[in-house]
């Protein structure tokens, strides 16, 4: 089956002067053994006619599953933040996983395996470019706790030798009518090691609109 869910434009004001806009575009879809999910992201804010934050990440992961509960999967992202002292970060892993429950209301997902990551620092940073050898490590848990309502959370660490990256997003998401749902999420991402004037945790919460087809 396909499923996409597709949020074109979300644009919240904080006050006369800011204005922050978000585009979330996921396809998930399974087919006989395979499972492929590909997600990208934007988001950016403006503050006082200047721009505050400025991101966009895409992510692409295919899985083979072997039975009901193990799997091999590769994965590939691209993270572009540019407020985070970082022209880019890019990631590529493969490895293996186990789906630790499975029934008509809860799943648990976790994955690990090996990787290799580039990271491209901006010019003037006091920090170099990398490129090292890292583990991979993932888990998402998925509850629909009611006809309507789902709560998910998911944990993503990459520990190299030089840096730890690790990213947590926890999410409420109620249907409100149809295809149409509403979703409160919150993202944590904390950057061991980053260049000079640039925070090691970026935090975001957000509610958007989520209408699947």
């Amino acid at each position: 089956y396909l499923w996409l869910p597709f949020v074109p434009r979300l644009v919240r004001y904080f006050s006369i002067r800011r204005q922050r806009e978000r585009c979330i575009a996921a396809v998930n879809r399974e087919a006989d053994k395979w499972r492929y999910n590909i997600t990208f992201d934007s988001l950016n804010t403006t503050a006082s006619d200047q721009r505050s934050a400025e991101k966009y990440f895409l992510s692409n992961r295919l899985a083979y599953q072997y039975d009901d509960n193990n799997f091999s999967f590769a994965y590939a992202s691209y993270d572009d933040d540019r407020f985070s002292g970082f022209d880019y970060q890019a990631t590529f892993a493969a490895g293996w996983g186990r789906r630790l429950l499975n029934n008509e209301i809860m799943k648990w997902d976790v994955e690990v395996g090996p990787g290799y990551r580039i990271s491209k620092v901006d010019d003037g940073a006091t920090v170099e470019d990398s490129d090292e050898v890292i583990i991979r490590g993932f888990t998402q848990y998925s509850w629909d706790f009611s006809e309507t309502a789902n709560f998910s959370q998911s944990l993503n660490v990459e520990a190299g030798a030089d840096n730890t990256i690790s990213k947590s997003i926890t999410a409420l998401k109620v249907q409100i009518i149809g295809a149409l749902a509403m979703k409160l999420s919150y993202t944590i991402k904390y950057t061991d090691d980053v260049p000079a004037a640039t925070k090691h945790a970026d935090t975001e919460t957000a509610v958007t609109v989520v209408y699947s087809f």
